[in-house]
């Protein structure tokens, strides 16, 4: 078949490629393209599923095995900072939690400071100029979402006239902004390399890795046995998807 014959399919693959992550779109991209122009929209699931390979950072496609610990890095801290930004949501606004769940934000705080500490990379301080460039776009993407946490910390406090401002306005900017500052820090992560940071070791990212899943998992029942049950159930997904991530470093060569 060609593109003439299944040109709805060809379209619908390619937008689905385009949702893969780079390295696994650059390696298979064009063999799923080639499958949609052969098997026509009985392509399209394959490709879908294919996208559960956000999941599993480690298999990506890589140059090397401190690329992959890295990337698995990269997921470990994004998720722990998903969660930790849930168990915060629901302890400011919801008022029944600090009543019912109040051990889910220490356990959830406690677990993201440990793992994401035992996970933590290194910079290489051979190149300075490099660390400069990381550091400095850090501060860029950073710069916004820290001067609406200012403002709003401010009217909260006085500091600033804020009679006009509705109150939701500023917990919506609040959080916005937090939200804001954890998305902008990952990407700044995303842009290291081996040949800036020390990756972690594959031990220290399968503890790193068990504190975190294991904090998700804790924080999530005791949500859900707190009848917080939307976000307690969120926080067990993250738990499943931290297991993943787990389950790869242990099956993935990680060291060589």
């Amino acid at each position: 078949m060609n593109d003439q014959g299944h040109p709805g399919a060809a379209v619908a693959v390619r937008l689905a490629v385009g949702l893969h992550p780079r390295p696994f779109r650059d390696r298979f991209g064009a063999d799923l393209l080639a499958e949609a122009r052969t098997d026509g929209w009985h392509a399209v699931p394959d490709v879908l599923r294919s996208l559960s390979i956000w999941l599993h950072p480690a298999v990506w496609p890589a140059a090397s095995a401190a690329q992959r610990r890295l990337r698995v890095h990269l997921s470990a801290t994004g998720l722990a900072l998903l969660c930790g930004y849930l168990v915060a949501c629901v302890q400011e606004l919801d008022p029944a939690v600090p009543r019912r769940g109040a051990a889910a934000p220490v356990i959830g705080l406690a677990t993201a400071l440990l793992g994401v500490g035992t996970v933590v990379i290194l910079p290489r301080p051979r190149d300075v100029r490099v660390l400069v460039r990381i550091g400095s776009a850090g501060v860029r993407r950073l710069i916004a979402p820290v001067f609406v946490a200012g403002v709003v910390v401010a009217c909260a406090n006085g500091v600033l006239p804020a009679s006009g401002v509705p109150p939701r306005l500023l917990v919506v900017l609040w959080w916005m902004s937090l939200a804001a500052a954890a998305f902008q820090s990952c990407r700044t992560l995303a842009g290291t390399s081996p040949e800036t940071c020390v990756p972690a070791s594959s031990a220290r990212l399968r503890v790193g890795l068990t504190v975190l899943a294991a904090g998700a998992l804790l924080a999530g029942a005791v949500l859900t046995a707190a009848s917080t049950v939307v976000p307690g159930l969120v926080l067990l997904a993250l738990s499943a998807a931290l297991a993943v991530d787990l389950h790869d470093t242990s099956t993935v060569p990680m060291h060589r």
